[in-house]
């Protein structure tokens, strides 16, 4: 990961900064690349990944899903990743961290 970068897992006691321990609190308004559990069935835990265009390519998804992948397990949860074939750069980070394709589905859309 660039070294101008960060990795912080966000808590309630971190936003509150009761300490102050950080001095440009404002600055987590400015996240340039977040993963969170997107669904939650049981202890299954749907990953969703989010980096703003102009960061994208220094390979922030991957090591936030890297870490992401390792709290799951840490917690016994098992981390679960959907996402569309076109979606190539999901597909990769997916691949590079170890996911594996072990089913495709059909979904269809339409206008209401």
């Amino acid at each position: 990961m660039n070294h101008e970068y960060e990795l912080c897992k966000i808590s309630a006691s971190l936003l509150d900064n009761k300490d102050h321990s950080i001095h440009n609190i404002v600055f987590l308004q400015e996240i340039v690349s977040t993963c969170i559990s997107g669904s939650v069935a049981a202890n299954v835990h749907g990953i969703d990944i989010e980096t703003i265009e102009a960061h994208q390519g220094k390979n922030l998804a991957q090591t936030l899903a890297h870490h992401y992948v390792q709290e799951c397990l840490k917690n016994n949860w098992i981390a679960y990743w959907d996402c569309m074939d076109m979606n190539k750069p999901s597909v990769a980070i997916a691949e590079k961290i170890g996911f594996r394709n072990r089913f495709h589905y059909t979904s269809y859309e339409f206008s209401l």
